[in-house]
Order: structure tokens, then C-alpha cells, then sequence
């Protein structure tokens, strides 16, 4: 296996940063942390539309208080966005079944899930979620004080709350940098993962940025088949597979550069298997 050199795809003037991609009926949909809103990508010409998730929404929140969207996953029954979680106010879960509609927010049960098997607050942050048959599979970002670096597999119930049927915990130690988790996405069989390196042992803070590398899963075991460190200063937190063949699987990749200066530059990569 091997990535290939990261490619400049284009810049999306309007946009701050990005946490999570969703590459859905053609056009790529990216949410981001200090935002109100969902934003739909045209990728032929990189311009955008936002669409609010509450009334009145804001392009730019405080940090203190922002929902955090880190999480973007679609279903059969829409598109859905979910907070990371790391403080109260970002347990929330927000759905778009139709997105000429305004979104409904609502309490996620997910989070009492992974907070009862020994996730404190101080350490929570979840990144991804992603599907595979009937198993979930629930990215902890590891950047709390206990470095949690952890994927739960779980299963829906019919209730809405999910059941944590086992977890796996991932070190990515390398170059004398700690990785963590920023987003992942299913592709064939496998579960394609970034990862970052801060300067900072806080969910709440940011840190000084140390690369980021993609890594390969396999999907049933969780094995890590395949790391490799594709930049020494992006921080890459949204990826979503667009295209796969026998022998190459194709991603968009953006990243959360921690600036506010409205551009959004959208990458692309390929997993040569």
C-alpha cells in the first residue's frame, strides 16, 4: 500500500476551515468547528452554498460557544452532524432530511454510550463515525490529558442508543510525535483514518501543529494494515472517498488550519493498494 503525494484540488473562498467531509450525490458537503452551518461544495468550481443548522446562524463562533461539529455521516434518512462532544453543549446531534428545510438539533444518546465505558469529559472528543453493514465504528481523538486514542464498534438499538460491543486503542507514535484521530471514513473494505500532532494535551485547546498522517484499518479486526505521514504542517480533519477501483481508492482531504482568514483549500490524495 502507499499514498500518493498530496495534490492542491482548490480554494473555497468564504469557508474558515474544515472538520469533517461527506462526498454524497456529487458534490462535498463539509461542516467545521467554529460554524452554524452546513456548506455544499460545487467541486468543478469550488463555489458553495451554506446552509444554516439553527436560526440566525453564525460563519464564525466563539470558542466557548461553538457546538464543535466534528462529525458528518449520512444515512437513508438524511445527512446527520454531531458535536464533539467535549463540552455539555457540544452533545448534540443535528439532522438534515431535506436540506430545503431547517435542520433539527436534538440530545444524542452516543455520548452517554462512550462516557459509560470510562471516557471522562476532560477526554472526550469524538471525530468520526462511520458504517459498515450494521456496525458503527466511533473515532475518540486521543488529545485529553489520558490520550485516549480509541475506536468503539457498536451497534444502533432500536430505541436510538447505541451498545458499545468493543473498543480498540490505537497509538501513533512517530517521529516523537503523538497522532490522534481527526476523522475517518469507509472505503471497500477498509477504513481509511487522519490523524494529527499538536502541541496541547487539552480536547479545548489547540495546539501547534505537527503533520498529519492517513492510515489504513481493516475492517472487521481494526488491524492497522498501512501509516504513512503525507505533511509536516496541514492538519487534515476531513476526509470522504469519492471514487475506488480494484487498485486505487480516491480521497478529498481538508484541513483546520486554526486560522480565520475564509479559505478553504481542498486536497486530494490516493491510496495505491
Amino acid at each position: 500500500m502507499k499514498f500518493t503525494a498530496i495534490q492542491n484540488f482548490g480554494t473555497v473562498h468564504g469557508i474558515h476551515s474544515s472538520s469533517g467531509l461527506l462526498w454524497l450525490n456529487d458534490y462535498l458537503f463539509c461542516i467545521s468547528d467554529n460554524s452554524d452551518f452546513l456548506f455544499k461544495i460545487n467541486p468543478t468550481n469550488y463555489t458553495f452554498e451554506a446552509i444554516p443548522t439553527i436560526e440566525n446562524a453564525q460563519h464564525w463562533v466563539e470558542k466557548k460557544h461553538k457546538r464543535d461539529y466534528e462529525i458528518i455521516y449520512a444515512d437513508s434518512e438524511g445527512i446527520h452532524l454531531y458535536g464533539s462532544g467535549s463540552k455539555e453543549k457540544r452533545k448534540i446531534k443535528t439532522s438534515f432530511a431535506d436540506l430545503e428545510n431547517l435542520a433539527i438539533s436534538s440530545e444524542c444518546l452516543l455520548y452517554d454510550a462512550i462516557s459509560s465505558r470510562g471516557i471522562s469529559e476532560d477526554d472526550l472528543n469524538l471525530e468520526a463515525l462511520c458504517k459498515h453493514g450494521d456496525t458503527y465504528y466511533i473515532f475518540n481523538r486521543g488529545n485529553g490529558p489520558s490520550k485516549q486514542n480509541r475506536i468503539f464498534k457498536a451497534h444502533q438499538l432500536p430505541d436510538g442508543a447505541f451498545e458499545i460491543v468493543s473498543e480498540h486503542d490505537i497509538q501513533l507514535h512517530f517521529n516523537n510525535l503523538d497522532f490522534t484521530f481527526t476523522d475517518a471514513c469507509v472505503c471497500n473494505d477498509f477504513i481509511v483514518f487522519t490523524a494529527a500532532a499538536e502541541a496541547s494535551d487539552s480536547t479545548y485547546l489547540d495546539g501547534e501543529i505537527g503533520g498529519s498522517l492517513l492510515g489504513v484499518l481493516k475492517i472487521d479486526s481494526l488491524e492497522v494494515l498501512y501509516t504513512q505521514i503525507v505533511s509536516q504542517e496541514h492538519k487534515f480533519e476531513g476526509i470522504s472517498c469519492y471514487k475506488s477501483s480494484e487498485t486505487t481508492l480516491h480521497f478529498y482531504l481538508a484541513e483546520d488550519n486554526d486560522r480565520n482568514d475564509g479559505e478553504l483549500t481542498v486536497y486530494g490524495v490516493d491510496l495505491e493498494i
